[in-house]
């Protein structure tokens, strides 16, 4: 139950981080392919929203917990009856007001939320499907096999994240039975990265490793990029001895060969999850 809890809280946490970064980080998205359900209201600029007196009303607020509340629970009213006219207003928001409004949106309305972000911010989308699987975790990795090209492997990512989260036996046994080697790969990347920043060894590091063994070489070494790069990228999630000399230890445990581990202790940080749709170069 306290490991359920740690797990949860930190869920709660990295989602709210993700939601508040600035959409500057990564290039918004414009999906071409078919929707995987019906297409959501086209997005609007915030400018041009009418805005309900409520939502004003609030505004109009001395800054403070109260304020932040009164927008918060004006907002959702407001998402009963027009949940994309709430995202697009709510990204003239502060990055942190704008994180907690949010967060509430896509916790009442996954799905929505999810169609309505492939179309505008990927950062968003992400955070969606992450919270979606924490809730329906079959049904938001459903939803993720069926999104568009464009964004697959984030939907798949996400999905696989949100899903350990609550249930990682269940997570890694839908990530090992996927027959598409792109599918497959990411949701094994999301399963590893979660796994794989538990800070308690016996639970993270060697188990994931073990996991990880069982699938073919192409597979483990994608999924070792991606865990090194998180490991590069976020000292934060790591003990103290998940130094550059750990990392090596861990790589070299796999039956992969010199060229393929050497390639993988060079792979460069990755900055977000939707950051993997514009790599650096």
């Amino acid at each position: 139950m306290k490991t359920m809890k740690r797990y949860i809280c930190f869920a709660f946490a990295s989602l709210c981080l993700s939601l508040i970064q600035s959409s500057a980080e990564v290039s918004q998205v414009n999906v071409k392919a078919a929707q995987p359900n019906p297409a959501p209201k086209s997005a609007q600029n915030a400018s041009e929203i009418k805005t309900p007196p409520e939502v004003e009303k609030a505004m109009q607020m001395p800054d403070g917990e109260g304020k932040t509340n009164a927008i918060i629970s004006a907002a959702q009213e407001w998402a009963k009856k027009d949940i994309p006219a709430v995202l697009s207003w709510a990204q003239k928001l502060p990055p942190v007001l704008r994180g907690k409004v949010v967060i509430q949106i896509i916790d009442a309305n996954p799905q929505v939320a999810a169609d309505w972000y492939i179309q505008t911010n990927i950062v968003f989308f992400h955070g969606a499907i992450y919270s979606w699987a924490m809730k329906e975790p079959n049904a938001a990795a459903a939803w993720s096999l069926k999104s568009p090209e464009s964004v697959r492997a984030v939907a798949v990512i996400s999905a696989a994240e949100g899903w350990f989260l609550i249930d990682k036996s269940s997570a890694a046994d839908w990530a090992a039975k996927l027959t598409s080697d792109e599918d497959r790969v990411a949701a094994i990347k999301g399963v590893a990265l979660k796994w794989c920043r538990t800070k308690d060894a016996k639970d993270g590091l060697q188990p994931a490793a073990d996991w990880l063994k069982k699938f073919k070489p192409s597979d483990i070494k994608e999924a070792c990029k991606f865990v090194v790069g998180d490991w590069k990228a976020n000292p934060f999630n790591n003990s103290g001895t998940r130094n550059d000399a750990a990392i090596k230890e861990w790589v070299n445990q796999f039956p992969l060969s010199e060229p393929d581990k050497n390639e993988i202790l060079a792979n460069k940080q990755i900055s977000s999850i939707p950051s993997l749709l514009h790599p650096k170069k």
